[in-house]
């Protein structure tokens, strides 16, 4: 079993459901590919009229994406649409050396 200690700053102007999604963020953002794909429910839904950053990971219709381009979704950008905004992860791509 591994320990993990996380410490993370919470603005206390912010309810608790705030700051139990700014954990989750947290979590998601730093999941190497296979654990985001293996563990997806860290991961963000995907929402319009949202900014996204390079290499954000979230999920859409049951797959794990990472952002490629930072940009501002709208609803017919959607990642499994668009591949020059999203790529799709594949456990056994990511796991090869």
């Amino acid at each position: 079993m591994t320990k993990i200690q996380v410490t993370i700053n919470v603005d206390t102007s912010k309810t608790m459901g705030d700051a139990v999604r700014q954990l989750r963020n947290y979590f998601a953002q730093n999941l190497s590919a296979v654990d985001a794909i293996t563990s997806p429910s860290f991961l963000p839904q995907w929402q319009t009229e949202r900014n996204y950053t390079a290499g954000e990971l979230l999920r859409y219709e049951g797959e794990v994406y990472r952002v490629l381009q930072a940009h501002r979704s709208q609803a017919d950008w959607r990642p499994a649409n668009v591949p020059a905004l999203f790529t799709a992860l594949d456990a056994e791509k990511e796991n090869r050396p």
